[in-house]
């Protein structure tokens, strides 16, 4: 019990200071970047960030790939979050998806993608984080309480940068 308390407390301190980071004028990309580094660090080599952004007409973009073509991406993105409820988040197995944008996604050791919704505090989606995972199982619990934290991070992220826009 005392060594989750602890990661709990880790995690909240990088999350504090990713959304600290935006305070003192770091932009939303340089965010995303940092919180896909460490997702991808704490993986390894099982799987890789993408972060996708809704732009102005609430469309999702990808704006961190993993090295995944970004256009293909950002297709991947929508139909895995435009899917079913996109308040929780869901484990999709490569092999179920249409065969175009699966083959490329399996050639590149890619089973599954694990998405998690990126909410604002009202809990408008905001964006998406997903994992491309090279394992087709689904996320450990652990697995889940961190990648749900850092897709709220993106989320508050975004709703951040959002209202600075508009003071501009």
């Amino acid at each position: 019990l005392f060594r989750d308390l602890t990661r709990r407390a880790e995690a909240l301190s990088e999350e504090e200071q990713l959304l600290g980071s935006l305070a003192m004028g770091q932009d939303l990309g340089s965010l995303c970047h940092d919180v896909a580094s460490l997702i991808d660090t704490r993986l390894g080599d099982q799987g890789r960030c993408w972060i996708g952004v809704t732009d102005a007409n609430e469309r999702l973009e990808a704006v961190i790939t993993g090295g995944h073509d970004l256009a293909e991406v950002g297709r991947l993105l929508r139909l895995v979050m435009g899917s079913g409820d996109p308040a929780n988040a869901r484990c999709v197995l490569v092999e179920h998806l249409p065969t175009d944008l699966g083959q490329s996604l399996r050639a590149a050791g890619v089973l599954a993608l694990w998405a998690f919704p990126a909410r604002d505090r009202t809990g408008q989606q905001r964006g998406a984080l997903v994992v491309a995972h090279h394992d087709a199982g689904m996320p450990s619990p652990e697995e889940v309480r961190f990648l749900d934290q850092q897709a709220a991070t993106i989320g508050e992220g975004i709703e951040r940068a959002a209202f600075e826009a508009g003071l501009a």
